[in-house]
């Protein structure tokens, strides 16, 4: 809708209501505004002989699409027709452009449909209520045949002059000229014009003559060379005096072209400085401006106490009220902290109370670029570190729990990381991997567990590998908060070699030794 202040930029058709932006028709038969103008007529008015005839099953979709886009003209017509009526400055427009001013559109003289000013002589060339005597459209039809290509161009032109008029059929409706069937050309014309040519350009010497005699003067004899030379040295002297001339105005005529040049760009320059001194004095305006409100802000009894709630990204976004914003780090890791402690149902409900949290589906774009590749996952300790900031001291108890599963063996290109994975990645071993050795942390008193670690291992693999990367992950557990009290796994053949290494015995006959000193406390069994 043209005359209001804000315009929409989507859709071929635009109206826009004080509340919002919508697409909206005119409906012919119940006078009020739709937004989908096709299944309306189709659904509320299915009864009208307009609409009745295009809902047969044998109507053809072409003739549907046109009865349906006549019923939408009237109706818009019906509507603007109003306002003028009124004196309302809302319209319904096609093709709408980003200007808002009505002044920018005109109707169309033949269907009444509002265009902008530029689209109005284009749609008449198409337009359906055209009428075929109206000179206004012989001229768009010419320059309609102007802006074809050269090859129908020159066919045109080609029919025109070598057929005579009896060769042409009667003037159409559609003010449109056909050869008939049979038409052959009979003018010719031989006479092929001469093209003038260009006068000669004066060529200017720009090297010095040579005053010695050439090499078949050296022939004659010393005395009539002696004599000619001396004859012909005046000319010489003079032809040089010509061409140092010559190129001295040349010169001369550059150096006045240069020096308007720099009187050109120095006035520029002069005008442009003048405009950057008036800018840099708005600039300094509203940058006072800006500060004296920041320091009425910050001073607001009421803005200190909700800052003490929310950080700044947060406050930006209530003033604004922004559907999409750019959330900084802290309020990412505040709002994963609020996810972990509510869940999803009781984050969705605290983002239902307006409070200005990013979505779920934010959050998870913001975990994707965590590295996962083989080893130990440092930013996946990061990330648990937020979690673990909300637990309480009996929460954050553990417990290392290894478990390794069967993979296909497999070499394949990873794009994400642009490497080839499907290797062996545990230390001091290689081949091709079958299986996939995975480490956790999990709660004691609590339910909750985390993959720390990866690797992929091979059919035979050397257990006592594994206690340098469980030391490493119980550091890196325990520095900030949690308790490992324990490590459990299953009987394997590389579990048991770390067992007995570290001297743990379990036997019928032998005495059970079970636990091992805690490699950060002495105080602490594992």
């Amino acid at each position: 809708m043209v005359g209001t202040s804000d315009i929409s930029s989507s859709g071929t058709t635009r109206y826009l209501l004080e509340s919002g932006k919508l697409k909206m028709h005119y409906c012919f038969f119940c006078k009020s505004l739709k937004t989908t103008i096709a299944r309306h007529l189709t659904k509320k008015h299915a009864k009208e002989p307009e609409t009745a005839k295009i809902l047969l099953p044998n109507v053809d979709i072409e003739e549907r699409r046109k009865v349906l886009e006549d019923l939408r003209r009237r109706g818009d017509k019906i509507y603007n027709e109003k306002n003028i009526a009124l004196g309302l400055p809302h319209r319904i427009v096609r093709r709408q452009s980003k200007s808002s001013d009505l002044k920018s559109y005109l109707p169309c003289p033949n269907c009444k449909v509002w265009y902008s000013r530029r689209n109005v002589a284009r749609h008449e060339m198409q337009c359906t209520g055209r009428k075929p005597t109206d000179k206004s459209l012989v001229k768009t039809l010419d320059k309609k045949e102007q802006q074809n290509s050269h090859q129908s161009t020159l066919n045109k032109h080609v029919e025109r002059v070598h057929f005579a008029p009896e060769m042409w059929e009667k003037p159409r409706e559609d003010v449109k000229r056909k050869l008939k069937l049979n038409a052959v050309p009979t003018i010719f014309s031989f006479n092929i014009p001469k093209r003038e040519r260009k006068p000669p350009k004066t060529r200017v010497v720009s090297a010095k003559l040579d005053p010695q005699p050439s090499t078949s003067r050296a022939i004659l004899s010393s005395s009539s060379s002696t004599s000619s030379s001396r004859a012909t040295s005046p000319v010489l002297q003079h032809m040089e005096t010509q061409v140092v001339e010559m190129q001295s105005t040349e010169v001369l005529k550059k150096l006045d072209k240069c020096d308007e040049i720099i009187k050109k760009m120095s006035k520029q320059n002069i005008e442009l400085k003048a405009k950057l001194k008036i800018a840099q004095r708005k600039i300094r305006k509203l940058q006072t401006v800006s500060d004296r409100y920041k320091s009425e802000v910050k001073d607001n009894k009421y803005f200190k106490l909700i800052s003490q709630t929310f950080n700044p990204d947060q406050i930006y976004a209530m003033q604004l009220c922004m559907q999409f914003h750019r959330w900084s780090n802290e309020t990412i890791a505040k709002a994963l902290s609020l996810k972990f402690t509510c869940g999803n149902n009781g984050y969705q409900q605290l983002m239902k109370e307006k409070i200005p949290l990013p979505s779920l589906r934010t959050l998870s774009r913001r975990l994707e670029h965590l590295k996962f590749d083989s080893g130990i996952l440092d930013e996946v300790f990061s990330f648990l570190k937020i979690k673990v900031d909300i637990m309480t001291e009996h929460e954050k108890d553990c417990v290392i729990v290894l478990d390794e599963m069967a993979i296909s063996s497999s070499n394949v290109f990873d794009n994400s990381s642009k490497q080839f994975v499907g290797n062996v990645t545990l230390p001091s071993h290689s081949g091709i991997a079958t299986q996939a050795l995975a480490i956790m942390l999990g709660g004691i008193t609590c339910r909750w567990k985390q993959t720390v670690a990866y690797y992929f291992t091979g059919k035979s693999t050397d257990g006592t590998v594994y206690e340098e990367i469980i030391f490493e992950i119980i550091q890196k557990a325990e520095n900030f908060g949690l308790k490992v009290y324990s490590i459990t796994s299953d009987m394997g053949s590389s579990n048991l070699a770390l067992w007995r290494k570290w001297g743990i015995i379990a036997g019928r006959h032998d005495q059970n030794r079970n636990s091992i000193s805690h490699p950060l406390d002495d105080d602490r069994r594992i």
